[in-house]
């Protein structure tokens, strides 16, 4: 399905732009609230609607954990749950890593510096995890020669979506 024709993320998206507008971020719960589609939580997109909001924005999105949000809220913890700072912590409210989810994200000029550089630093620690694990499996290819078979298969997989639809 094309997200940009779906009425429900098209809502969900204009009531993120209203949020950021207003406050600089947005919590998913807040969203689906104020646009009373609650009842689909698990299949929006929110890589989707986040991308989007960067593209308008021009800017990066920290993604938050609800902590960030929320940061009277004391999870259950039996030995006492921790107040953490964020800025000697930022990786407590940056929700990236170790089965973290975001419940929201913020434009990175209305974080603390400590979070963004934190979101940053991760960024470009994915990106280079990712190029030497595209590149150990090219050179794993290239010693079994069997580069000419995946490039045809990712060439195949890759195709325009104006030749799939003819």
């Amino acid at each position: 399905m094309n997200l940009a024709k779906c009425p429900a993320h098209a809502a969900i998206l204009e009531e993120a732009k209203r949020q950021i507008a207003r406050h600089g971020k947005y919590e998913h719960d807040k969203v689906l609230r104020a646009t009373k589609y609650e009842a689909i939580e698990e299949s929006v997109q929110w890589a989707y609607i986040r991308k989007r909001l960067e593209e308008e924005n021009e800017e990066s999105m920290v993604p938050c954990a609800r902590r960030w949000f929320h940061p009277g809220l004391r999870e259950y913890n039996p030995q006492g749950a921790p107040q953490y700072n964020q800025t000697v912590n930022p990786d407590k409210f940056v929700a990236v890593g170790n089965g973290k989810r975001a419940a929201g994200y913020a434009l990175a000029n209305k974080v603390p510096p400590a979070m963004a550089k934190y979101w940053l630093e991760w960024k470009a620690s994915a990106e280079t995890g990712a190029q030497r694990s595209h590149q150990t499996f090219r050179a794993a290819c290239e010693k079994r020669g069997l580069l000419s078979l995946v490039t045809k298969q990712i060439t195949a997989e890759q195709k325009p979506p104006e030749e799939e639809a003819a």
